[in-house]
């Protein structure tokens, strides 16, 4: 069985298990003591799976890990319930087993995580600031037009597919993302307008920043994100920013 097929059954017995329950992704945050953002991007399918996060998601939906895993979608009481949710931290071999299956079912070598801020200004650096050699780098970030100094925003060109804006919002859609930052407070949008213009010069920004705001319907959004800006130049000659974003977390 491939690795994303797992991952596939996992989050829709998550959201399954979590709406039996009737939890909101903040709700769950607070009963795991969770990074509440993580646990949003979690029910989303956007952040890869842990073996210590699934047994804190067992033990708040009052599950087995291994039915959250392996178990079958549909109706709640489909899904395993947990008579002792210590047993599987005391538990070494089921532990230690468990371990093995994820690391046999999970990514590759070839698959690594997010750059890190000094990856993406080395690469910068290395190509002056052109966007070539850079097909890992540029899925993490998204691409804006440089502003003019009487811009009331900033103009997206590109979501990147695992870039933080596309995680909040869902999907890699510059439309949704157009309206959301429509809806910001003139000051914010200004002071973001003014950093793009700042990084438009040719100077690396690096600041950090926070997000208030509405994430769905019934969840308030609290972020903590550090935030690298830098002008890069595309293959037709356009003067870009570049936004790469982390969320700054707490686990």
């Amino acid at each position: 069985m491939k690795w994303a097929d797992v991952e596939t059954r996992f989050f829709d017995n998550l959201r399954q298990r979590t709406r039996a329950l009737g939890l909101s992704s903040r709700a769950l945050s607070l009963k795991m003591g969770r990074n509440e953002f993580y646990i949003a991007t979690l029910l989303k399918g956007g952040s890869r799976l842990r073996v210590d996060t699934l047994f804190e998601l067992a033990e708040a939906l009052e599950t087995d890990p291994m039915a959250l895993l392996w178990g079958e979608t549909g109706d709640g009481d489909k899904l395993g319930v947990l008579q002792s949710p210590s047993q599987y931290h005391t538990n070494r071999k089921a532990s230690a087993l468990l371990e093995q299956a994820l690391q046999l079912l999970g990514p590759g070598p070839d698959e690594i995580g997010p750059p890190k801020f000094e990856e993406v200004l080395s690469w910068w650096r290395d190509t002056g600031g052109l966007l070539v050699n850079c097909d890992h780098i540029i899925e993490h970030c998204d691409l804006h037009m440089a502003p003019g100094d009487d811009s009331g925003r900033t103009e997206v060109r590109r979501l990147g597919t695992s870039s933080l804006a596309t995680k909040i919002i869902g999907e890699p859609s510059i439309d949704r993302l157009h309206q959301e930052m429509d809806k910001a407070i003139p000051e914010d949008s200004r002071r973001v307008t003014d950093a793009y213009i700042s990084a438009s010069t040719g100077s690396p920004i690096i600041s950090c920043e926070s997000l208030r705001g509405k994430l769905t319907s019934e969840d308030t959004l609290r972020l903590d994100y550090d935030r690298l800006l830098l002008l890069v130049v595309d293959e037709k000659g356009e003067r870009l920013i570049l936004n790469y974003s982390k969320e700054v977390s707490s686990l």
